[in-house]
């Protein structure tokens, strides 16, 4: 240490460190720091469910030879609920390798691990006839994540191989934790199948979700909604709450639980989110809080020639954390003035090191350990990202369509968003919103931005005159194919591109009375509300939970009165909710479950609510949409194969 190549090397040792492996521990670990509730738990259910079901299926067979195949999805999932779980068979296998490697091994068990999706039944069918004849005669089992469907039978039985499979069962994992505030039931088509299908099987495994919140957390004694959806999930609570041999006899730790229906706010998940995570999701796509990151985005070598990597987004990242829920305008302060702290931090342990300072070498690397290091990988990740949604949202392209969203919804009121008046330059923002519609179509711009065009303006309007609709209808098929009309058709069906009602739209006066339109202070230390997660536009969803959790209601009473929940449940002779007493008082906890999706924008709003009103809020929501992913889910299955069109532009970057 006291020479000076002794204090290079340490110096090198130090500052070289390779990225440790995370573990499927590590992913959770982050879901007990919260003083709402220990997540983690709903994690330590399934992995033992899961454990359960794969012993009772091996069990069944003597001198056990066996390997689990899984889909993506269902992978995923395992690596952070039930991380060893290769440990439990002998081998473990993606689709395209599992024929290979149940010859090689000679396996005489196979489990498919699968979510029940058209594509994962497909590639069982052809690992079951290409293996069946093996001389180890396979027996195959099939283990369903999340539901078991009488489609994926039908579907087994068409493929001619229902008569190989031994038994399937089913693993209801269908809460995936993946932030201490935020619970996903990766339910992407939730909203289409209630809306379009009038199908309630997702109602049905909501309805279950919250059952088992109850089994864990105990009894919720207050619950409010909003939305037809959440009163028939309500519904299916209370049949099977009959249907119970006895209740949770816990403490209960939740105080209350809101349902909030899409349908009764599909408006602000079309709309343009303005946080960092926000923008994050919109351009580059999250999934279960982690981000596959583009080889140009990485911030080292080895990253970009392994073709990208795969980061964490959670709140144990913390320049993450501490980024996530900003409006976009204070991100690159954020940045500058942590790299800063960065830079003084590092230049203390070479001081240190040069001084031959036991003591401030010791200090330093604590820091390194805790904070340092992990901030020396992340911060230039986040620098990339940061750089990369600039360049996308300074473009003309961005500002022109971010501009035409606020004008829509603030058109209706005569252009009361004043900064939006002016940078349209025209009085009749509407007339000008569908100019530029139109140009969009004339253009070849992406389809997803036509849709969500029109739907915000059919929305805020109570829809589109008949000869307008047809003009626009007539316009997109025209310019983007005729096999679009399935598509259009289902966007009518859920009420979001529909023609004009004899009945006046009340958005005017929705958004007056709830405040949904409003500058957004330039000083962070000025932002008293949540207009800042859309620049100036307040989510209705969050105004609804707001009134929800209120004592009268008055303005839902007033202006939006159909389909309001209001239900209380009687705690057990003797039960106190948890931290009741003096001597362990807490704010109380609301689960907010979106029956339909909710934006991370939306979510941004929960936690500003959070920190000033004393009260935890946690996220439940059947998926975690944008605006792309919510018109996408919109499109009629037997379509699959045909994507929604992109801008030609577009289609000559892919092709460069």
């Amino acid at each position: 240490i006291v020479s000076p190549l002794g204090k290079t090397v340490l110096f090198l040792r130090i500052f070289t460190m390779t990225t440790p492996k995370r573990t499927g521990d590590d992913l959770k670990a982050h879901l007990k720091s919260t003083t709402a509730l220990d997540l983690s738990l709903l994690y330590d259910v399934a992995q033992i469910e899961f454990r359960s079901l794969v012993r009772e299926i091996m069990g069944k067979i003597k001198d056990v030879k066996a390997g689990i195949v899984v889909d993506k999805f269902t992978h995923d999932l395992l690596v952070r609920i039930v991380p060893n779980f290769k440990s439990l068979v002998g081998e473990a296998m993606y689709f395209e390798h599992a024929v290979n490697v149940i010859d090689q091994y000679s396996l005489n068990t196979v489990i498919f691990s699968i979510y029940p999706s058209p594509d994962s039944l497909d590639a069982v069918a052809r690992i079951i006839n290409e293996s069946k004849d093996f001389a180890s005669s396979p027996h195959f089992h099939i283990l369903y994540t999340s539901r078991q469907t009488m489609i994926a039978s039908q579907l087994l039985k068409e493929k001619g191989v229902a008569g190989y499979i031994r038994g399937s069962e089913t693993w209801q994992v269908n809460m995936i934790p993946i932030e201490n505030d935020v619970i996903t039931m990766e339910m992407p088509f939730t909203f289409s199948q209630y809306r379009i299908h009038n199908d309630k099987t997702p109602l049905f495994d909501v309805a279950r979700a919250i059952m088992q919140l109850q089994m864990t957390y105990g009894i919720i004694p207050k619950i409010v909604g909003k939305g037809k959806a959440a009163q028939d999930v309500w519904d299916i609570v209370r049949h099977m709450t009959r249907e119970l041999s006895e209740r949770p006899l816990n403490a209960p730790e939740i105080d209350s639980l809101v349902l909030i229906d899409r349908s009764e706010d599909s408006i602000t998940p079309l709309c343009s989110q303005m946080t960092y995570e926000g923008l994050v999701d919109e351009i580059l796509g999250i999934s279960l809080a982690t981000l596959k990151l583009r080889p140009d985005l990485c911030a080292d070598e080895k990253s970009r020639e392994k073709g990208g990597e795969l980061v964490v987004l959670n709140s144990s990242i913390k320049i993450f954390n501490d980024l996530r829920n900003l409006p976009w305008p204070q991100v690159g302060s954020l940045i500058r003035q942590r790299s800063q702290l960065l830079r003084d931090e590092t230049d203390r342990g070479r001081q240190a090191m040069d001084m031959a300072d036991l003591k401030a070498m010791g200090e330093f690397a604590k820091k390194l350990k805790k904070h340092i290091y992990v901030e020396q990988h992340h911060l230039p990740i986040h620098t990339n990202i940061a750089l990369h949604i600039k360049k996308i949202i300074i473009n003309d392209d961005f500002e022109e369509k971010f501009h035409t969203e606020h004008a829509l919804l603030c058109g209706q009121r005569g252009g009361g968003f004043a900064g939006v008046k002016k940078l349209m330059g025209q009085e009749d923002i509407i007339a000008e919103a569908d100019d530029y519609i139109e140009d969009c179509i004339a253009k070849q711009e992406s389809l997803i931005r036509v849709l969500r065009l029109l739907c915000i303006r059919s929305l805020i309007a109570g829809g589109l005159k008949p000869s307008l609709l047809e003009y626009y209808r007539r316009e997109v098929l025209q310019t983007y194919g005729f096999e679009h009309s399935l598509t259009l058709d289902n966007l009518a069906a859920a009420g979001l591109l529909v023609e004009q009602a004899v009945k006046k739209s009340n958005h005017a006066t929705i958004c007056d009375a709830f405040n949904l339109i409003d500058d957004v202070p330039e000083d962070a230390t000025q932002i008293e509300d949540y207009h800042f997660v859309y620049m100036g536009y307040a989510p209705l969803s969050i105004r609804i939970v707001e009134q929800l959790l209120d004592t009268d209601h008055q303005l839902l009473q007033e202006h939006m009165p159909n389909h309001i929940l209001k239900e209380k449940q009687r705690l057990p002779a003797g039960l106190k909710p948890k931290g009741s007493d003096d001597a362990q008082q807490r704010d109380p906890v609301t689960i907010v479950c979106f029956i339909g999706g909710v934006t991370q924008a939306e979510i941004a709003a929960l936690r500003f609510l959070s920190r000033h009103k004393r009260r935890e809020y946690v996220v439940m929501a059947t998926d975690i949409v944008t605006g792309t992913r919510f018109l996408r889910n919109l499109r009629e299955p037997i379509e699959k194969n045909i994507e929604l069109s992109v801008s030609s532009r577009e289609r000559r970057q892919l092709k460069d």
